[in-house]
């Protein structure tokens, strides 16, 4: 699948490569004394200090939340949003169907049951097809992934979950730093 995608011409000649830097020599005893340390677990003493507390409430304030909380991954972000909304045994929870896979784990993983919604050629969820999986299906709930970034209306899309009563959970894991109508892609 991925050598499809890659093949694409619509997509960037690097949409698939990994542009991660390694730790340099000068900065990994650094790095090493802050795994060492247990300093990056926001816990008991001094958790306000603990640099994942900063880097939580640096990223609340960046994106205007009044709250912002610092997990262990992002299979776990999307399980806990999915359980305070309600999803449990057989709920149907529509969403990309191409997120990458902690998106139907996730769903899984609650209880739920990942209902695939097609996408665009750019990744971005299919609107029509939204209209009509929501319909045949009775899902009340939409993960909406921005995969590499790429965004739907979300006017749209709120509009169409609005008028079936579908409420949803905004997976903006790739999408950081996106503006949409001058705000960030995550006020849905």
């Amino acid at each position: 699948l991925a050598r499809w995608w890659a093949a694409d011409p619509g997509l960037p000649r690097n949409a698939f490569e990994d542009a991660a830097e390694p730790v340099s020599k000068r900065i990994k005893p650094q790095v090493m004394k802050l795994i060492d340390s247990d300093g990056l677990c926001a816990r008991g003493r001094g958790a306000a200090e603990a640099p994942t507390s900063k880097c939580a409430q640096l990223l609340a304030d960046y994106t205007g939340f009044q709250y912002c909380v610092p997990l262990d991954s992002f299979h776990s972000a999307l399980f806990l949003a999915l359980q305070a909304l309600g999803v449990a045994n057989d709920v149907r929870v529509l969403s990309n169907a191409l997120p990458g896979t902690a998106v139907p784990s996730a769903i899984q993983h609650a209880g739920g049951e990942f209902v695939p919604v097609e996408c665009l050629r750019d990744l971005a969820i299919d609107l029509n097809d939204l209209r009509r999986k929501a319909d045949a299906s009775g899902s009340k709930v939409l993960l909406l992934s921005h995969t590499c970034g790429h965004v739907p209306d979300l006017e749209e899309i709120a509009q169409v979950c609005a008028d079936r009563g579908i409420q949803i959970v905004e997976d903006c894991a790739d999408s950081l730093g996106v503006l949409w109508r001058g705000g960030h892609v995550w006020h849905l």
